[in-house]
């Protein structure tokens, strides 16, 4: 990747970036010039071999000439390593590491904008986002970061918390002693001043005793301030004795709409027993209820896909495809096509939109001979907007040296 307009602190103007393709464990090389590119790689290899004792079998590059070269040749032939280059003009091919290079460049980016640092730090922050990626971006099914399944121990990491609790009644005349107190915290050790004691407070919306009793009472002429510690108590009611978590739950409970409160109990508030359309609850709450009564009428779930039911009668099959309050199914005769219609009016309300030609930017056409997805308008309409529908037109990209030829000894496929 590379050149840089930039130098980094060490003059270094590339960067070679070597992806493990199980693992996705990821090393940085950062160069001064392209010419240095296949001697990284050897060292690399060397290294690799003397650390976990493998054999390379395959490394896979662009046609770039800092890899396509006899010097990297004759080394893969001499260590058994079979070299892949990517079609031109088709960096999809070498997908996992052209994605790696780009979320490198925005995280490092990220990192010299957050803080405004000079661009020739570009080095540091590729090298830092590297490390982070290796220790803590999970890879799929496996729930293990790189630096797990590469090292095969988990990563070390060293976690320190300061609590600082500050008098607001605090003078000039007043020794600095008693007004603030600066203790190291354990995992249950409170923070105390000697003239206030504060229990560490948790956020009031982490708990749901909070529906079911009354709050302290509120001095609103008091100033609202954030609560003293920003660390999660075990139990309600050390929040209630904290005077800025009680003012931080009635400045909250104040933005709720009014006429919801009860002469009975007008301390007291609403807890929610139904999920309302819009809220974060209910997504979730329409795939249950959905999954429950298709569950109940002979539909069963999928194991990979969870929004995919299917339904077997006899011989016949009929398939249910959930997209948020969308619903796609397929039918070998009408009749079944007209029963699950019948049977969902029964308990939802929805309409017929008929039979399905374009859903999520795929299309799709009904045919005597069978069904057919493809993404034309998908495609015309991304080459429109990069401005690239006046453009010459260029053929798919092959390799020059492969020659097709009809074999008459196959199958026909067509």
């Amino acid at each position: 990747m590379g050149p840089s307009r930039v130098e980094s602190l060490g003059g270094k103007r590339y960067i070679l970036i070597v992806v493990d393709d199980f693992s996705r464990f990821t090393w940085i090389d950062l160069l001064r010039e392209k010419s240095e590119m296949g001697d990284l790689v050897k060292s690399l290899c060397k290294r690799l071999k003397i650390k976990q004792n493998l054999h390379i079998s395959r490394v896979r590059s662009d046609h770039g000439k800092e890899f396509d070269n006899f010097n990297l040749e004759n080394f893969c032939l001499e260590k058994g390593i079979k070299h892949e280059f990517s079609s031109p003009i088709t960096p999809q091919q070498n997908g996992v590491v052209e994605r790696k290079n780009r979320v490198l460049q925005e995280m490092a980016r990220a990192m010299l904008h957050g803080k405004d640092l000079a661009m020739h730090f570009w080095g540091e922050a590729i090298n830092t986002a590297c490390h982070i990626i290796n220790r803590v971006y999970l890879r799929p099914k496996l729930d293990k970061t790189p630096y797990e399944i590469w090292k095969g121990k988990k990563p070390t990491s060293v976690l320190e918390s300061v609590n600082i609790v500050i008098d607001d009644d605090f003078t000039e005349g007043e020794s600095a002693e008693n007004g603030v107190a600066i203790e190291d915290l354990g995992e249950d050790q409170g923070a105390t001043a000697e003239n206030k004691e504060h229990s560490i407070p948790e956020s009031p919306r982490s708990s749901e005793n909070i529906f079911e009793q009354g709050l302290p009472n509120w001095d609103q002429s008091k100033p609202s301030r954030e609560p003293s510690s920003r660390i999660e108590p075990k139990k309600v009611e050390k929040a209630f004795k904290d005077e800025c978590w009680v003012n931080a739950m009635h400045e909250e409970l104040n933005q709720f709409p009014k006429g919801f409160i009860d002469p009975k109990f007008p301390h007291y508030v609403y807890k929610l027993n139904k999920a309302l359309y819009g809220l974060k609850q209910a997504p979730r709450a329409w795939y249950d209820r959905l999954t429950t009564y298709l569950v109940e009428h002979g539909f069963s779930r999928g194991g990979t896909n969870r929004t995919l039911f299917i339904r077997h009668i006899e011989e016949t099959i009929t398939v249910a495809h959930i997209y948020v309050d969308d619903i796609i199914f397929g039918y070998p005769i009408d009749s079944l096509a007209l029963e699950f219609v019948e049977c969902m009016k029964q308990e939802f309300e929805k309409s017929m939109v008929g039979k399905l030609s374009y859903f999520l930017g795929l299309q799709v056409k009904q045919t005597d001979c069978g069904l057919f997805i493809f993404q034309s308008k998908y495609a015309k309409d991304l080459v429109k907007r990069f401005s690239l529908d006046s453009k010459k037109h260029t053929r798919t990209p092959m390799s020059a040296n492969v020659k097709l030829g009809h074999d008459p000894t196959s199958k026909s496929v067509d």
